[in-house]
């Protein structure tokens, strides 16, 4: 009996100084377990933040695509503009070519015309001259000459219009030509800012997937880091435990912190 007492005392007295010790190492232990914890959120957080930046990367990508799109509308507008503007200079051309066509079939008219009257006037001419007898007068030579330089001046008159309308059309034909040579600028910039704009979409999803990929390589580690951290933590509160029982081990012939680091 007296055995038992003793040995009662002794458990009871070896319970006493572990709750002791625990007593002592618990805010060492406390704030390990806390930073374990806290190590343990960070690590729940991580996904999470690699999955916003992802999302976000992505939805700004969209607004992108959205403006290239809208560029990409206003290229094509800007490109049917311009062919119905060179459909329609062509037209134009077409019938301000015909247009001259009839104007200039008028000048040889005027020509046979005005030879025509001027034939006339002359045989009219000489035959009242003939009949009063003032063929070779003065007068007479006189009417002759006046009617010859009226003709000379009809006929310059006609030749004058016939080059005028010439030099008209060349100056159209000229800016047709001009007009046309705008047209094929501004499709060639049209192609180039499509070109421009289609390199842009590349480098938009290059971006993208670069990105991507950065979030998801940094978020890993992270996490290795983290675990490095928690690794650390849980041998520091392993350390902290088990120095809080080496009294009670040694006392009881065992190390409490052997194979602890």
């Amino acid at each position: 009996m007296a055995n038992t007492g003793a040995a009662n005392t002794n458990a009871a007295n070896e319970q006493a100084l572990l709750n002791q010790l625990q007593g002592e190492a618990a805010p060492t232990t406390a704030a390990g377990q806390l930073q374990y914890n806290l190590g343990q959120n960070e690590l729940g957080l991580v996904n999470a933040n690699v999955s916003q930046q992802q999302a976000y990367n992505n939805a700004m990508t969209g607004y992108d695509a959205q403006n290239l799109g809208l560029t990409e509308q206003g290229t094509a507008i800007s490109g049917l503009g311009l062919q119905e503007q060179g459909a329609q200079n062509t037209q134009q051309q077409g019938l301000e070519q015909q247009e001259y066509g009839l104007q200039s079939g008028q000048y040889p008219e005027q020509q046979a015309e005005a030879a025509l009257a001027y034939q006339n006037t002359m045989m009219q001419t000489a035959g009242g001259q003939a009949i009063s007898g003032t063929a070779n007068t003065v007068g007479g030579r006189q009417t002759v000459a006046t009617n010859a330089a009226n003709y000379g001046f009809q006929t310059e008159d006609i030749a004058r219009s016939q080059a005028l309308a010439g030099l008209g059309q060349q100056s159209e034909e000229s800016g047709y030509q001009y007009s046309g040579e705008e047209l094929q600028n501004a499709q060639a910039n049209l192609a180039l800012s499509a070109q421009a704009n289609g390199l842009s979409e590349q480098q938009m999803l290059t971006m993208l997937n670069y990105g991507n990929t950065q979030a998801g390589e940094s978020g890993a580690q992270d996490i290795i880091q983290l675990l490095s951290q928690q690794g650390s933590t849980a041998s520091g509160n392993l350390s902290s435990v088990g120095s809080a029982l080496s009294p009670i081990g040694f006392a009881a012939g065992v190390n409490a912190q052997a194979g602890i680091p």
